[in-house]
Order: structure tokens, then C-alpha cells, then sequence
């Protein structure tokens, strides 16, 4: 059976499941150049001349009225691109797509998975809308309940766990807190939060959200307070940071003793979900938690419903493959490329397929010495972005542990979680003394490996800092001419390619 998801929303998607194996998964935007795109017209070129069983789609705020002028795009677009199919379909649950997501490929026979986003499709109870849906619990195992429901609409309670409130979700204020500190970046407010310690604003006093029977909801007098100069921007950030914190653990007090997923685009905080390692350890935190990755999500509910038990990915290189001009000769070694990191250059690499998922994880990224003291400085000031954002590193598999407390994890590939840095990396150390981190086996990513691996000969130091390639407000460098082009209009001075050995200069 082969089954091709579609994702409409922000950070669209494809994804293909054929037999019981993830073949592809890959964003529109990372070929078209615009970050969170929720048009397609590049993918349907990938997979031109394909034939499918099934073509399943959605959007996160589909109904069944919009779903015809979606399939008839869908049906244009086989027609032109020659795609044949046995059916088209869709799928109106939007949290259940990241939930199927993160539970068949968490690798848990059963599992509990919590979900929580800025905002999914109406729910209906008893055939009535009561709002949006911001938090859900499900339950996986030989079938698939539905546990725990909150929406965003007018406040009411319906069942014991099926609520609605009128305010934003905790995912949706993270949003809104970063325009209130100058930035497009959610992330930007966890970086920021980490800095509270320098503030010297007053104490906050005023709650950032207020609990009601453990529905919580945003207390908009505080939204105000920044507004008015009342708290300074890091006691701001750190309020946010904490309270939706304590919000999720709240959640899951319940379900410590069942193995859990996370996904929706809340749980891409990676300190958060370091918080919860500490107090659950069989997590699995979907590394596609964003929109994009719910076209997986709907392959695999295809699959689940015809009773075909899907593979876990075994690593996120699922993207198009590059094409490379025929006229490139080999200019460079691995050895070089270590040699240029460890004079404190900067250097982008870029082969192989697309990582799936926001995280740069070796085959899109830039690259830089992670002892530099002055690295965060000097890579932000290179990627024109804030200067309190953080870095992540990634570090060979068998030197992780003397390096960084995974926080009872045996590795994590995924760059999911914030975990403390047990030795000093100082261009990798957050101010709270945490770094994000990849752990990197030979077999996920042999050029990858191999390098770093070069820099521990040279240096000592068995990790790099990664981020990924790309300038501030684009997306992830997609194709061979992307990353040229990059090179060709920033200050970046080395561009390395192991596919073909060939480096860039200036």
C-alpha cells in the first residue's frame, strides 16, 4: 500500500508511506524560500508520475465544506503532474494527526499522548461547535480514545474532560510574547526567559494565567503590564516561560505511569521538555510537533486503519535528495573542513536529503567551534538574529554523557531537549547553563560524523555547534542553488559539500 499525506496548513508538507516504511517527508518551504509556507506548488513536482492507494489531506482549520476545493486543487494537480490514485480523502481531527505522528513513531506498544498547539479544528460535542481545540489527551493502544479536550470558545464545561474557555492557548501566548519583545521568533521568548536573573525590574505580581478547576487561562492585564512598562522584557519572558511550564506538568501528574508522547507546536520548547524528562522518563517528543509534521501523522492513521504496522523513521534524512552540477570536481577533505572550524571559521555544510522538521541536524546547517567564548556573538551577529539566542550542539553518541546530562536518555538524535552541560563549552552554554543537543552515531550520519569526529582529532573537543543554514526569517536551505545563492549574498566564507568533497571559498 502506498499512501501520500498532505498538510495545507503553515509549514506544508508531504509525506509518503509505502508498504510499512516512511519514504519521504518534505516542506514546501524549504524548496519555494518561504519560511512557513501553506502553499504548494514545488512538491508536486517530487512526486510527479507516482501512483498512490490513498491521498489523505487536511488543514488545521478544515471542515467538510472547504475540504471539496481542496481535493478539486488535489485532483488538478495529479492531472497536470500525471499522479494516479484510488481514492482521495481527508481527515477533520487535527490534534489526532500529531498524535499518530508522535505515538507510531515513539517505538511504546501503548501509550498516552498530549497535544498542545495554538489551535486545532472546531470540535463538536453532540454535533455542536464549542471552539477550536487547544489541548487533547489521547490514549493509543489497540485503539484510539480520546482522554482530555479543551477548546478555545466560550467557557463552559461539558463533560469532566471535555471543556471549553474563552482565551488563547498556552502555545498561541508564546507567539504573542515574542512580538511583544521585538521578535517573530516563539523560541526567542525561551531564550530570552533564561536571562531573568539580570533583570531589575520589580517582582511580578500579577499571574500569567489564572486556574479554574485546572483550566487555565491567559490573564490579559498582564499581556497589558508589558505593554504599559510595568515588568521589563526578561521578567516577562521568564513568567511565560515558567507558568506554561507549570501548566504542562499539571497535565501529566496523571500519567506518570504510562509511557507518553508529545507533540503540537507547544512542544517544540525544548526546556519544557527537558522539565518533564525530569519527572517522566518514558517520553517521546515528536521531533515534527509543528504543523508539518500532521501529513505524516495522516499517512500513518491511513495505515493504522488497514491494520498496517508502520516502521519507526530510524533518522529524519527523508527530504529530496540533491542534484549537483556535473562539472564539480573534488577541492577538499574532511580534515580541511576541521582544520577551517578550528580556526573559529564558520562553515555551512550541506548534502544528502532534507532533514525533516525544523531542526538542523547535520545535513543543512552552519557549523562553528563550540569552545570560541564568543561563538553565540559572533553566529548571531552572522545570522542577523537576536543576540540572547543560544545555539545548539550536536556530539558524538559515545562522548555524549561525559559532556551533558541526558537526563536518564541512553541519546537524542532529535535536538529535543535542553539538558544541562556537565563540562564548559562556553560557545554552546546558555546562560542557564543548558545547551540543546543532537547526539550523532556514525550510522545516522556518516559525512556528518565524520567530520566532527575530525575536529575531536584536531582539537579535543568531540562537538560542533550547529544551527541551521539559513539567514534570519527564511526557512532551512533546501537545494543545491538555495545554498549557493545563500553563500553568494551573505558574509559566509566556506560552504563545504561532502557528497562530492567540494568546498566554497571566498
Amino acid at each position: 500500500m502506498k499512501v501520500l499525506g498532505i498538510n495545507f496548513s503553515h509549514d506544508a508538507s508531504f509525506s509518503i508511506i509505502e508498504n510499512n516504511e516512511i519514504v519521504f517527508y518534505q516542506e514546501e518551504a524549504m524548496l519555494s524560500g518561504i519560511k512557513k509556507d501553506h502553499n504548494i506548488n514545488y512538491l508536486w513536482n517530487e512526486i510527479k508520475n507516482s501512483k498512490f492507494n490513498t491521498i489523505i489531506f487536511s488543514q488545521a482549520k478544515i471542515d467538510n465544506i472547504n475540504a471539496v476545493h481542496y481535493k478539486k486543487y488535489i485532483v488538478d494537480k495529479c492531472n497536470k503532474y500525471n499522479i494516479s490514485y484510488d481514492e482521495i480523502t481527508h481527515n477533520l481531527d487535527h490534534h489526532l494527526q500529531h498524535a499518530a505522528c508522535a505515538y507510531f513513531n515513539s517505538g511504546f506498544d501503548k501509550a498516552h499522548c498530549l497535544i498542545m498547539d495554538g489551535s486545532g479544528t472546531e470540535f463538536y460535542y453532540k454535533n455542536k461547535k464549542i471552539g477550536h481545540e487547544i489541548e487533547s489527551i489521547f490514549k493509543f493502544n489497540k485503539k484510539i480514545e480520546l482522554k482530555w479536550k479543551v477548546c478555545m470558545g466560550k467557557d463552559k464545561t461539558y463533560t469532566k474532560n471535555i471543556h471549553a474557555i474563552q482565551s488563547i492557548s498556552p502555545a498561541l501566548l508564546f507567539k504573542f510574547a515574542a512580538k511583544c519583545i521585538g521578535s517573530n521568533e516563539p523560541g526567542a521568548v525561551m531564550g530570552m526567559s533564561s536571562y531573568e536573573k539580570e533583570s531589575t525590574a520589580d517582582t511580578l505580581t500579577e499571574p500569567v494565567f489564572y486556574n479554574n478547576n485546572n483550566l487555565f487561562k491567559v490573564n490579559q492585564s498582564f499581556l497589558w503590564s508589558i505593554h504599559e512598562g510595568h515588568i521589563d522584557k526578561f521578567k516577562f519572558a521568564k513568567s511565560i516561560q515558567e507558568q506554561s511550564k507549570n501548566i504542562v506538568l499539571k497535565r501529566i501528574e496523571k500519567l506518570k505511569k504510562y509511557n507518553l508522547c508529545l507533540s503540537g507546536g507547544f512542544f517544540q520548547n525544548c526546556q519544557i521538555n527537558n522539565d518533564i524528562l525530569s519527572v517522566h522518563k518514558n517520553v517521546f517528543v515528536d521531533p515534527l510537533a509543528h504543523d508539518g509534521g500532521t501529513s505524516l501523522g495522516l499517512a500513518l492513521l491511513v495505515a493504522f486503519k488497514n491494520n498496517i504496522k508502520v516502521k519507526p523513521y530510524k533518522n529524519l534524512y527523508l527530504g529530496v535528495k540533491p542534484l549537483y552540477p556535473e562539472n564539480i570536481k573534488q577541492n577538499t577533505s574532511v580534515d580541511e573542513v576541521a582544520k577551517l572550524l578550528k580556526e573559529n571559521n564558520i562553515v555551512g555544510i550541506f548534502q544528502g536529503r532534507q532533514e525533516a522538521g525544523p531542526r538542523a541536524l547535520g545535513n543543512r546547517s552552519i557549523l562553528f567551534n563550540p569552545m570560541n567564548p564568543n561563538a553565540k556573538e559572533i553566529v548571531n551577529i552572522f545570522k542577523k538574529r537576536e543576540w540572547y539566542r543560544p545555539f545548539a550542539g550536536t556530539v558524538l553518541h559515545e562522548h555524549a554523557h561525559d559532556w551533558f546530562d541526558l537526563n536518564g536518555k541512553k541519546e537524542t538524535p532529535y535536538m529535543s531537549y535542553a539538558i544541562k552541560v556537565k563540562k564548559s563549552v562556553a560557545g554552546i552554554t546558555h546562560v542557564d547553563k543548558s545547551c540543546r543537543v543532537q547526539t550523532l552515531k556514525k550510522e545516522q550520519n556518516k559525512n556528518f560524523y565524520e567530520l566532527i569526529y575530525s575536529f575531536y582529532k584536531l582539537s579535543g573537543i568531540p562537538i560542533l555547534l550547529n544551527t541551521s543554514l539559513n539567514m534570519s526569517g527564511k526557512p532551512l536551505i533546501g537545494t543545491f542553488e538555495q545554498a549557493v545563492d545563500m553563500f553568494n549574498n551573505s558574509s559566509l566564507k566556506y560552504l563545504y559539500f561532502p557528497d562530492i568533497q567540494f568546498l566554497l571559498k571566498k
